[in-house]
């Protein structure tokens, strides 16, 4: 009998200041701006079975708005994600790798 407990890590989130990404329970991902600066956030994600970074863009430029979600796929669940600031002529500013499981 094993000593350690089985679960999966999901549901985590990315920061950048106050903007976030936050996975679904693995299945999706969502890009949230929570900050009013006039600068559009996205997700970086991949899902299994593909080693192509795709992006979820929330660009209401507003610290109160909805965010914007990927579909759900139990099939090709989330394996990574991060919140990216996009700032124009000067390089994106990007939150930390998270890796659902």
């Amino acid at each position: 009998m094993s000593g350690g407990s089985a679960f999966a890590a999901t549901n985590l989130y990315s920061y950048k200041g106050a903007n976030f990404s936050r996975d679904t329970n693995g299945t999706s991902v969502m890009a949230c701006d929570r900050e009013a600066d006039s600068r559009a956030v996205h997700a970086d994600y991949k899902r299994l079975g593909s080693g192509t970074t795709q992006i979820i863009k929330d660009d209401d430029l507003s610290a109160v708005g909805t965010c914007a979600g990927t579909g759900t796929s139990t099939t090709y669940p989330i394996t990574q994600h991060r919140i990216v600031v996009e700032i124009p002529v000067l390089p994106d500013e990007h939150g930390p790798w998270r890796y659902p499981s």
